[in-house]
Order: C-alpha cells, then structure tokens, then sequence
C-alpha cells in the first residue's frame, strides 16, 4: 500500500528553473514527491482525503520548506576531534601526531566497533542538519567495514558518496553499483602510472574524479618538479578535465587555469571554513564564483554544517556581486549536478526525491520580515537569520527522520551516551593531554632561557600570510610597525675642527672669565659662516674703493687693527700678569657693647 502524506499552507522555497516561491501544498507518495499543488486547492482537510484517502496530514503554516543539503565532502576522521587541527596547515597536516594516531586506531580490525559507533554519530549529526548526501573523503571506510555494515541503519537513509584511494575499494564499489569517487589526496601521488591508472579505470563504472590538491603553499613547485608543467593543463591533456571530476579547496589557481576549468564545465567543491582555517594565503572567492564553474559547499575537515558555510561565505562576498538564490544553490542545485544526480535531488519538483527541511518560523526572532516573496528575498532571510537549530523537522525519502526537534532514528540517551564515551577515547587516543603539557613545558623552559623562538608568518584576516623576508620596502603603511633603525644619541652637533686638540685650562680669576675649550679647537657652523662673510666683505670693500689708494690703505689698516684686538682676547689667561694684591684696611674704633656714647 503506498503512503501518503500531505503538507499543507506551507510557504516553500522549491529552487527550480523557474526559481518558484509562496505558500503551496506538497503531497509525498512513498519517497517521492507526488505532486505539488501551485494554486492551493488542498487547503481543506475534507478535500484532501477526498482526493487522497488515508493520507497523513501535516500543517505546515508556521514553518519555511526547501530541499535538503548535499555535503560534497565530510571528512569523518576529523569530524568529532576537530581540536586536534589548531596550528596546522594544509603543508604540515600530514605530521599531525593527534590525527594520525586516531586513524590508525579506528582502521584496526578490532576497533570496527567503535568505528561504527563513529561514524553513526556523524552521520546522525548531519541529519539532524538536513543533510541528505555526503561525500565521505575519509580513508577510514573500507571493503570489510562495509560488508559488515551495509545493511545497518545510518546507510539507510541518507546516500553516502564514498571516496576510493586504493583500487581494491574502487573495484569492490563498481561491484556493488555504488557511485563513488576515485581519489587523489595529495601532489606526491600524481605521477605518470598514476595518471594512465585514473583515465582506464575512469572510463567503466559510475565514478567521479575527486581531487584535493593545489592546497599547500609548495604545490605548484612539487607539481612543475615532476612534470614541468602546471596539473590543469597536464590532466586537459590527458583528457582527465571534464564534468565529472571535482577539485577541493584548490587555493593555488591562476586565472588562465580558472578559465580552462570553466570552458570544461568542472567542478569545485569550497569548504569556508577549512580555507580560513587550513589555508596559507588569502583566496579570493570571487574569482571562482564569478566564473562558468559549478561551485558546492562541504564541511571539509573543520567545518560543522553546510549552513554554517552558507553563512561563511556570504560573510566574504560584498551583496552588490552576488545573489542570495545563488548561494543557496550551491548547498542543493550544484551538487546534485556535479554528482550527476540532479534527476532526484536539488530541488522540491514533481518526480524527485522527498527530501524536505523544515525551518520553524513560529520564533518571534524568525517570523518573516520580507517585503515580497520572491527567491531573492526569501533565500537572503534565510541564510541572514536562520542556523541549525532552527530546523524543525527533515524529511529523508519521504520518511520524517526529524518531527518537531526530535529525532525519531534513536534513543537521544543513548546516543549522547555513545558520544560522551567515544570523545573521550578520541581525546585519549590522540594523547590530547601528553601533547598539551609537553607544548605547556617545551614554553615555559623558552620563556625560563630566552630563547623564544622567532615568528617566521604575519597572519593577516586569519588566513593569508607573508613571510618577514618579504618586507624590502622601506614604507610604512597605518597598520604596519616595524624597526628601521637605531637612533644614535651619540651623534654630535659640533664637530671639531681637523688639528690639535683642546686643552683645559685652571681659573685663576672669576673676574676675569674663564674658557674651557680654546675657540681654536671648536667653532660652531655659525662662526665658519660668519668668516666667510667677512672675507667676501673685504673683498667687495676692495673692489669698490679700488679708485683711492688712500680709502684702500685705510680700509686694509682697520681690518688688521680688528684682528689684532681679536688675537690678544684670545691670549692664554696665564700669560696676563697678576695684579697687586691690596691689602684691606680696617678702622679701629671701640668695640660698643649695645650702650650709645651719650650713655656710657
């Protein structure tokens, strides 16, 4: 029997080609969407059953609906220690300690227990946030994990895109029918036998090209080492560079190699938050979005839903370049495309898949402050007020997985359970505690010896850096403060003049002043230009009483007598003679003991 449900009076964000939005009536029939009532026929609960009896009702009249999220990369490794990431980068992720102990230890064979309970958390958590595909780029899945598992409950609802590195799992995948992707996790694993791999085994089988390369800072130089030429035009040539593959993050792209991307209609998966986090140079989000590539959001490795990114990266774009309908698109439309599944998922249309998010407006801080309903200016309310926890219900297949903030797959106790006890291994196993105190002592014995050691990175808007060598210029921007120099306080303002040097002379006489440096030995500028002045004043003295001999003779005459007058002032002190001294007379007169003459 086929079952029915019916969601009425419900204002719907449907995301189609037509872009159509208002207040419509969806009727679900097993996992598929049935029909969609544009003119509100089925309002009335009598109608309803009439025309479909048996069917299970559902008002919706306080609540906005659009299509579910697709995640196109969740990396379920990192997804519950995300702590683990603080100082990395995309160039050292590889040495962390932390991560590669917990992926060691949940690919073990008798950890797969705990591996299930791990990727049940994630996946449930990712439901709750109306997720209904992922992308697992997580090494941890495997051929054995999933014979096991296959048939358990968290891969019965959502579709899970797994990611292949080896080709056992890739051949075991194609076995089963699973569309799946073929992956290349870094720049040293794409070589020539790589290569010829890829384009063969591409060829057969539902697989898509997952490329999480061009992050690290040295990857073009790695890349042109081994081929001489840069990645984009080595796969165009080898064909590799179509609609069916996708890169991650690939940060390290110029804009010719953005434009062969776009005229191959390529596609690219952004993840906000591990590009702020994780990544080593400013990115500029415009030159991707602006451009004939089909742009999808993931998680990534640090990121915690597809609507945080959502509001991530609208916090990067200016509103006049970009459009809100757009920008959701890139959570639902374009990934459905990219992985080649837009015939069921996308969008809220006749045929599809029913996967619903239900947003809860019935909030007071929610209530719809629009001025029309369009797609713009409903999208933008959405992406601009809502989170995750706004999120009422989801609906996965036509199965309500989420009904008002519960979720009906499990036991809320016992899955909260399950996560305290596996954080905590988590914690223990990527020895969180051992790591912190060693940093913790490894500071305090820098800071006990003075040998901090030096920072070779500005960070500036938390992820673009330059290196301190880089600073050549000798300007200074407002926000900039650097040392230039050193200020020499011992630079003199009288310099001595080239010859003997000063003698200090003892005062014989206060009357008579003193010197404590000859003027010989020290002139000031000033006096070296009063000289010069002189001497061109004699000279023009000269020639313009050059017609009298007499004015010349008396003129010269002067001149002389004022250097000699200069010369005796300048005599040492010791050579004036002494005066005489005079010796002081005293009256002598009786000495008066407070009496006056008249009295004694």
């Amino acid at each position: 029997m086929d079952k029915l449900i019916v969601i009425k009076n419900a204002l719907v964000l449907t995301l189609d080609e037509s872009g159509r939005t208002g207040y419509f009536n969806i009727v679900i029939k097993n996992d598929k969407i049935f029909d969609i009532d544009y003119d509100n026929e089925l309002t009335n609960n009598s109608v309803i059953f009439s025309k479909y009896p048996g069917a299970y009702i559902i008002d919706a009249h306080d609540k906005l609906i659009i299509p579910s999220f697709l995640n196109l990369n969740i990396n379920s490794t990192y997804y519950q220690c995300s702590s683990f990431l603080k100082g990395f980068k995309y160039s050292n992720l590889s040495e962390n300690l932390s991560a590669s102990l917990v992926e060691k230890y949940f690919l073990e064979p008798k950890n797969r227990d705990e591996l299930k309970s791990l990727v049940t958390v994630n996946y449930y958590s990712t439901l709750q946030n109306g997720e209904a595909v992922l992308l697992e780029s997580s090494r941890l899945m495997s051929k054995e994990f999933l014979s096991e598992n296959r048939k358990f409950g968290f891969l019965s609802y959502q579709d899970i895109v797994f990611t292949a590195y080896e080709n056992p799992f890739s051949s075991f995948l194609s076995e089963k029918g699973f569309l799946h992707c073929l992956g290349i996790k870094d720049e040293d694993e794409i070589n020539t036998y790589s290569l010829n791999a890829l384009v063969s085994s591409f060829a057969a089988g539902k697989k898509i090209l997952f490329f999480e390369v061009l992050q690290k800072s040295n990857s073009v130089e790695i890349l042109k080492k081994n081929f001489s030429k840069s990645l984009i035009r080595l796969l165009s040539e080898a064909e590799l560079i179509s609609d069916k593959v996708i890169f991650n993050n690939p940060i390290y792209l110029n804009k010719d190699e953005i434009e062969i991307l776009g005229r191959k209609k390529s596609n690219i998966v952004l993840s906000p938050t591990d590009i702020i986090k994780l990544g080593e140079k400013s990115f500029d989000f415009y030159d991707y979005i602006n451009r004939d590539l089909n742009i999808s959001l993931g998680t990534g490795y640090s990121g915690r839903s597809i609507m945080g990114e959502l509001k991530l990266l609208v916090s990067f774009l200016h509103k006049d370049y970009f459009s809100y309908d757009e920008i959701l698109r890139t959570a639902t439309v374009n990934p459905s495309h990219a992985l080649k599944i837009s015939d069921n998922y996308g969008s809220i249309e006749k045929n599809k898949f029913a996967n619903l998010i239900f947003f809860n407006l019935n909030d007071l801080r929610n209530i719809l402050n629009v001025p029309e309903i369009n797609s713009e200016k409903v999208c933008e309310f959405l992406i601009e007020n809502f989170d995750t926890k706004d999120i009422s219900d989801v609906i996965i297949k036509g199965i309500p997985v989420k009904r008002n903030n519960q979720c009906k797959l499990y036991n809320p106790d016992s899955i909260k359970q399950i996560k305290t006890s596996l954080t905590k291994k988590i914690y223990e196993v990527g020895m969180y505690l051992e790591l912190k105190e060693k940093y913790l002592m490894r500071k305090r014995v820098n800071e006990l010896t003075g040998n901090e050691p030096e920072k070779s990175a500005i960070f500036d808007d938390n992820y673009s850096t330059e290196d301190y060598s880089s600073f050549d210029s000798k300007a200074i921007t407002d926000s900039e403060f650097r040392i230039i120099g050193v200020d020499d306080a011992n630079d003199k303002v009288i310099e001595e003049i080239a010859g003997g040097g000063a003698e200090i002379n003892e005062v014989d006489s206060l009357s008579d002043g003193f010197f404590v440096f000859e003027e010989e030995a020290i002139q000031t500028q000033a006096e070296l230009k009063s000289e010069n002045l002189g001497q061109i004043a004699k000279q023009e003295i000269k020639l313009r009483f050059e017609d009298s001999s007499d004015s010349e003779v008396t003129t010269l005459r002067e001149v002389k007598e004022t250097k000699a007058e200069k010369e005796v002032k300048k005599e040492d002190p010791k050579k004036i003679p002494p005066q005489e001294d005079s010796k002081i007379q005293f009256k002598k007169e009786k000495l008066r003991f407070g009496f006056s003459q008249e009295e004694e």
